[in-house]
């Protein structure tokens, strides 16, 4: 991270009426300036949503209307919720999705710590593959149920009868 004797710049800019801001952020080591991190980042206000379809749901991505970010330029954003919360989502289109709202699914909302109508910052994230990569990943795997579906219980009688069932006889195999 950055030292103690780092500088943060801040700039904001209205485009749209919305309030943007570019932050440019250099550290100091000695006599000379080094730049340790610059990014040009334009956070924009958005709201939390449910994601529009099940389709959608299923991409492990984030969904944004076209006018905010364009997914065919833009493959990427990064969410803030809070000074030491950021997270990276890869991002999709939809055009039920309404301008200044991101939706997300509910494992990614899980994920997140993300509540519907919150607001949160987004901004466009730009993978830098010779600086940036994954150290380490854990993979979580699941089945995604909706809540009406209806669960059975069954006991060890009906398991051993069904299975017991479906196994050929021994005079079969002979």
């Amino acid at each position: 991270m950055f030292q103690n004797n780092s500088i943060v710049r801040r700039k904001h800019v209205h485009i749209d009426n919305r309030c943007v801001v570019a932050e440019e952020v250099a550290a100091w080591s000695g006599n000379a300036p080094i730049v340790s991190r610059a990014t040009s980042a334009m956070a924009v206000a958005m709201k939390v949503k449910k994601c529009p379809t099940d389709d959608l749901a299923i991409t492990n991505c984030a969904v944004v209307n076209k006018d905010d970010y364009d997914a065919s330029r833009i493959k990427h954003v990064e969410v803030k919720t809070g000074p030491a919360h950021r997270y990276v989502f890869s991002i999709k289109n939809h055009p039920s999705v309404r301008r200044n709202e991101i939706a997300f699914a509910m494992p990614q909302r899980k994920w997140a710590a993300l509540s519907l109508d919150q607001d949160v910052h987004v901004a466009p994230f730009n993978f830098d593959p010779n600086t940036q990569y994954i150290g380490s990943i854990t993979l979580d795997a699941d089945f995604q149920t909706k809540k009406k579906s209806v669960s059975f219980l069954a006991n060890r009688r009906s398991i051993d009868c069904a299975v017991s069932a479906k196994r050929p006889s021994r005079s079969t195999l002979i």
